[in-house]
């Protein structure tokens, strides 16, 4: 049940010479590239397509993308899919969230001199789990000799990364006191972990210095597309049972790390808050995403990367928005399965401004580059909002103390902290439950968007458009509406034969 409804670049290479030859030319000599479709009849299937890759991310921050990464990939993996949650912020929330089992909770009082576990450091140190981390896993390409030689992978080849991760459920092994160990709570056996690191940001240096040489040392290939390339070798190291949905938690902020990940995405989701910076960050967004579309598509004409580390030919499709960090307002039902979850009346406001920012101004942006759903452009589906999260109050002290995503909250983790049974039975969880059951289920489909095979064909026509012609004439492509497209296509074909005759 929604909450609301809203009322309503890098420089492509190419196949001509500048300022030198006719338009019929320089089109017959850029269509000798070999369109996406006809470049994938023959190779096999790309490991990047064996689950479905969503990026989570705003570059404003503070808006709930780790609290709704947890949550969705703890419901997906419940629901017996395998998951991978990677952790590219360099703050490691998620990380501290998924890997800490949150055992503070049976010490009657804690003494500032008594030695306690610390399950982040035995996560970055014990030998079975201090590789599971993203700078580890591309250390043998992006990692400086010390690191490498701090994760004992010094002796691997660059294209060798390290494709560790960590299984959830074993974070209880974190905790020596047997007896706490039996108390603490389950999580479910198919979610796993590729954590963050502190060093990670420094692979903006190096990725961004391998974007600038790329030209000249052909090596730099293999950088820029060091995230391909771990993504694939994750999903082969998984032999028979790859991951069925990766999940990336990404920093708030437009840096070359998220520009790679958000564009080897097959989904893109922007966590928001109901207020006027979140209004401000999604106008960006409508501006900055299709030059970074634009310049993946250009990257990933480069032949000379090794297999795994190929850029492939794609973009995103923008979902739409989710919601957290607002209080529900009072309601004269009596329970919460009776209740409504509307906003107060200031959230509710902004809830309409976002949206409506999102629907009339982003959307159309958006949908010439095939980034979003043509039904959201039109206006035939005003209702962009995917998940709203309320506050949950004592349920997120609990949540945070036992750690536990708050949606997933029940009685048991109630009684297990020595909480109140009324923590868990708030309007507020019944709004968290149906907010994730709904996402969950929807990213369950088989197509996640109600026209996805319709973008994805236009989404092909466009890269092909991007890999074939010149810069003039993909930008006269764009400025066609979505109908005119395929007329403005089969014009320029007629121009190729005429002029290869």
């Amino acid at each position: 049940m929604s909450v609301m409804s809203a009322n309503n670049s890098a420089k492509r290479p190419m196949g001509h010479a500048d300022g030198v030859e006719g338009p019929a030319k320089r089109i017959t000599r850029a269509a000798t590239t070999a369109s996406p479709a006809a470049a994938s009849a023959s190779a096999p299937e790309d490991l990047l397509n064996k689950g479905k890759i969503i990026a989570m991310y705003n570059h404003k921050g503070g808006v709930g993308k780790t609290s709704m990464t947890a949550s969705l990939g703890w419901a997906l993996a419940d629901s017996g899919k395998k998951v991978l949650l990677v952790d590219a912020d360099p703050q490691c929330n998620l990380t501290g969230f998924l890997v800490d089992p949150g055992f503070e909770f049976l010490l009657e009082h804690y003494d500032g001199d008594e030695r306690i576990d610390d399950p982040m450091h035995a996560f970055y140190h014990q030998e079975s789990t201090r590789r599971c981390n993203l700078a580890a896993a591309c250390s043998p390409l992006l990692g400086s000799a010390q690191q490498q030689q701090h994760f004992g992978l010094n002796e691997r080849v660059q294209t060798q990364l390290c494709t560790d991760v960590f299984q959830v459920c074993k974070r209880n092994q974190f905790v020596q006191n047997e007896e706490w160990r039996t108390k603490l709570p389950d999580v479910p056996e198919k979610l796993f972990l590729l954590g963050g690191h502190p060093d990670t940001h420094n692979f903006e240096l190096k990725i961004s210095t391998a974007i600038g040489s790329r030209e000249a040392v052909s090596a730099a290939d293999n950088i820029v597309g060091c995230f391909a390339g771990l993504l694939r070798q994750i999903q082969r190291a998984q032999g028979e049972e790859p991951f069925d949905f990766i999940i990336l938690d990404l920093s708030p902020s437009r840096s070359i790390v998220n520009e790679l990940l958000v564009t080897l995405a097959n989904y893109l989701i922007v966590p928001c808050s109901p207020d006027f910076y979140s209004n401000l960050a999604i106008a960006h967004l409508g501006e900055f995403l299709p030059r970074w579309c634009q310049s993946s598509i250009a990257r990933a004409s480069r032949d000379d990367a090794h297999q795994d580390f190929k850029l492939p030919p794609r973009m995103p499709i923008v979902l739409g928005l989710t919601f957290s960090m607002y209080r529900l307002a009072a309601s004269s039902k009596k329970t919460p399965e009776t209740a409504d979850f509307r906003p107060v009346k200031a959230a509710w406001k902004w809830f309409q401004h976002v949206q409506s920012n999102f629907t009339i101004k982003v959307a159309p942006k958006l949908e010439k580059y095939c980034l979003v759903s043509g039904l959201v452009s039109r206006g035939e589906e005003d209702n962009v909002e995917l998940a709203s999260v309320p506050f949950l109050n004592s349920a997120a002290n609990l949540a945070n103390l036992i750690h536990v995503p708050g949606y997933a909250l029940t009685g048991a983790h109630a009684s297990m902290a020595g909480a109140a049974q009324t923590v868990i039975s708030t309007r507020a969880m019944a709004a968290a439950r149906r907010a994730i059951e709904r996402l969950k289920c929807r990213l369950l489909a088989s197509n996640v968007v109600a026209d996805e095979d319709d973008i994805r064909d236009r989404q092909n026509d466009l890269i092909t458009m991007m890999q074939k012609y010149p810069d003039e004439t993909v930008k006269e492509y764009i400025r066609k509406s979505p109908g005119d497209r395929k007329k403005f296509i089969c014009v320029l074909e007629e121009i190729r034969k005429t002029a290869g005759n």
